[in-house]
């Protein structure tokens, strides 16, 4: 699993899959690897597994960042030291799957992780790391009574005040937000919220002050055997010694909040979305707390497409960045990334480069500026995962080169051909687990007479037409022997021109 253990819910993309009649908690009482929404497969499960997904970032200087995620069913973490990423082990629990879905640093030295692990294939609970400037150790939390249990969110305000949120099953099997504390030398599990409806999740928690956090989420009834109604917002605010639920404006019955960023005890955005029944698309929501209301601002959305905000960062109430994906399987391509900005009155879409053909989004995002943000998700094509990192400098959105962690093309171009002329060019590629496959990606054509072969690279053929053709390649790398589920992926656009001879 992965994104809030293959969740997402919240998210507008989920929305407009289950529509006004079929609401959230649906999907979230399956486990996450039972469920046909889930958008990350266990690797003990699948041929092409997760060789690398980012679910958040935290920066604590224009340098300095830390992300984290799940690759090969394992976590994962990478860290910006200087202008490098790099990867830095981290430990496991359990031998089926472990995923870090969020993270909270405070210092270069100082950060708390959180998210799941499975004890069993269909047995998950929640799973919490910390990082002292040298290693990463896994960090004792209790498990509330019930089954299953799964952290979102998690903010630090020192080392020794946190917060991580997320949901467990109860032992009715009903699902109840859950929020647990650090004081910096154990965790502890706060009292359970009491919501109108009988489940509740929990998907981000920011904190402005020691004394003043805001929790997010929703909440939704699920009634025995008869599915599951419309769903709420959840926002819960901590004052210092208790945990409380908050008025929040809530005008749809598919509304529901994915991120909060909190700059000051009177100064929060939390991100979301609803599903618009009269158009059958999903749209954007954006709350504000000013200290004393929340107040909300529907849409609008980037074109006829459903769209979903994963992650919010602020500098205040007028400035903010959020990002997400859009959801458009009309138009064949699943998902793309989404960013945004926010002046205190409306969300502004900006573009943002997608390096696969079928499917990017972003996960994470975390800023030190308004003009030095990196964000976080996958791509994956069409269904092998790798890492995506990308930067904003106030007014572009760039990828970041990663970690090595898989296999690169390193061809970037291709001698001309001539018409009646026998042709030939090997394409190359680096990284992953050789021997390699290729491909011309579905849509594109070579030149007329003009074939790949697949196990070498090599192009080759007698071109018979004259023109210039633009053409997109993938390559592929081989499962390993000691992690047979990893497996990565590399495109890019290539041409040839043709002339006659």
């Amino acid at each position: 699993m992965s994104r809030k253990n293959g969740f997402r819910l919240w998210t507008v993309p989920f929305l407009a899959i289950v529509g006004f009649s079929m609401p959230l908690a649906v999907m979230i009482a399956t486990p996450a690897d039972a469920s046909a929404s889930s958008r990350h497969t266990s690797a003990e499960n699948s041929d092409s597994a997760n060789p690398g997904q980012l679910l958040a970032v935290s920066c604590t200087g224009p340098t300095s960042c830390v992300a984290v995620g799940t690759a090969s069913g394992q976590t994962l973490v990478e860290s910006r030291n200087g202008g490098q990423w790099s990867i830095v082990p981290s430990p496991n629990v359990g031998d089926v799957h472990s995923s870090l879905d969020s993270v909270s640093c405070t210092s270069t030295n100082s950060c708390m992780a959180a998210g799941v692990f499975y004890a069993t294939a269909s047995a998950y609970q929640t799973l919490v790391e910390s990082w002292n400037g040298t290693v990463w150790s896994v960090v004792p939390n209790p498990v509330p009574k019930g089954t299953d249990s799964n952290f979102n969110g998690v903010s630090c305000r020192s080392s020794t005040s946190c917060f991580a949120v997320g949901y467990y099953h109860d032992s009715s099997g009903e699902i109840r937000n859950l929020i647990e504390s650090w004081n910096g030398s154990a965790w502890s599990v706060s009292p359970t919220l009491s919501t109108e409806y009988n489940t509740s999740f929990l998907a981000s928690v920011s904190c402005g002050s020691t004394t003043a956090c805001k929790a997010v989420g929703f909440t939704q009834e699920c009634p025995p055997q008869m599915g599951c109604l419309e769903s709420e917002i959840l926002v819960a605010s901590w004052n210092g010694t208790t945990w409380s639920v908050d008025a929040v404006p809530n005008e749809n019955a598919t509304d529901g909040l994915a991120s909060v960023d909190c700059t000051s005890t009177t100064s929060c955005v939390a991100i979301g979305g609803f599903y618009d029944g009269s158009t059958g698309i999903s749209k954007s929501l954006v709350e504000s707390w000013n200290g004393t209301d929340w107040s909300a601002i529907y849409g609008p959305n980037p074109g006829p497409q459903s769209s979903g905000y994963t992650s919010v960062n602020c500098n205040s109430l007028a400035d903010c960045i959020g990002v997400g994906d859009i959801f458009n399987p009309s138009a064949g391509v699943q998902e793309q990334t989404l960013a945004a900005t926010w002046n205190g009155a409306a969300l502004s879409v900006v573009p943002s480069p997608d390096p696969s053909t079928t499917f990017d989004e972003l996960d994470g995002l975390s800023c030190v500026g308004s003009n030095d943000c990196v964000a976080v998700g996958y791509s994956k094509s069409p269904s092998v995962d790798q890492t995506l990192i990308e930067s904003w400098d106030g007014t572009t959105w760039s990828v970041v080169p990663g970690p090595g962690t898989g296999v690169e093309i390193t061809t970037t171009s291709l001698p001309d051909g001539t018409t009646g002329i026998a042709y030939a060019a090997t394409l190359t590629a680096t990284g992953g687990n050789p021997p390699y496959s290729w491909r011309v990606v579905s849509g594109s054509k070579l030149p007329r007479g003009l074939r790949l072969n697949k196990a070498t690279g090599q192009i080759y053929g007698t071109p018979k037409r004259v023109g210039s053709y633009s053409f997109a390649i993938e390559v592929r790398d081989t499962k390993t022997a000691t992690k047979p589920h990893l497996r990565t992926f590399a495109t890019t656009t290539l041409s040839i021109t043709v002339s006659q001879d």
